[in-house]
């Protein structure tokens, strides 16, 4: 049902007295769009993908290729849990080699990997308001580490293309 303040449940759920959609049974989403059950064989699915790019990480040269991939997984919001974000940020930590101080990712890396941590702040910035979760507390102690890699990512690149 269409409200006049714009919430709409897609025919699936009613929205409350706070503009937010409670979905009838069987249904999930921010608008109640999609079945649990679809729901469910799409989120297995996504977690599948995120588990063959964790365990390709190490054999791969094209790190910047997968964590474009990354990137554009956890780009949806409809299709994003705290496992698939947290699939997520453990390919972002293989990737950058969170625990190895002098690695530099390359450019093209910091840049992806700038946006799978927009998607992963957007993701909990939604999800957990209040910023008490697991994984908002796990994304906040690793951020300093994330953009600092980043920043000497981007600052790497940029010093190699002057010309002396």
């Amino acid at each position: 049902m269409d409200t006049e303040d714009g919430c709409s449940c897609s025919g699936n759920g009613e929205c409350n007295d706070d503009s937010v959609c409670e979905c009838d049974e069987g249904y999930t989403s921010k608008y109640c769009e999609i079945s649990s059950t679809n729901f469910e064989e799409l989120e297995e699915l996504k977690l599948e993908l995120l588990d063959i790019l964790r365990e390709s990480v190490e054999s791969t040269k094209d790190k910047a290729k997968t964590i474009e991939i990354v990137a554009d997984l956890t780009n949806s919001t409809l299709l994003n849990t705290d496992q698939t974000i947290s699939a997520g940020k453990d390919i972002v930590d293989l990737v950058i080699a969170k625990n190895d101080s002098e690695a530099i990712p390359t450019f093209e890396v910091s840049e992806k990997t700038s946006e799978v941590i927009d998607n992963m702040v957007s993701y909990v910035g939604e999800t957990d308001c209040e910023a008490v979760g697991n994984l908002t507390q796990d994304i906040k102690e690793d951020m300093e580490v994330y953009l600092n890699k980043i920043a000497k990512g981007l600052v790497s690149e940029s010093l190699t293309d002057e010309e002396p």
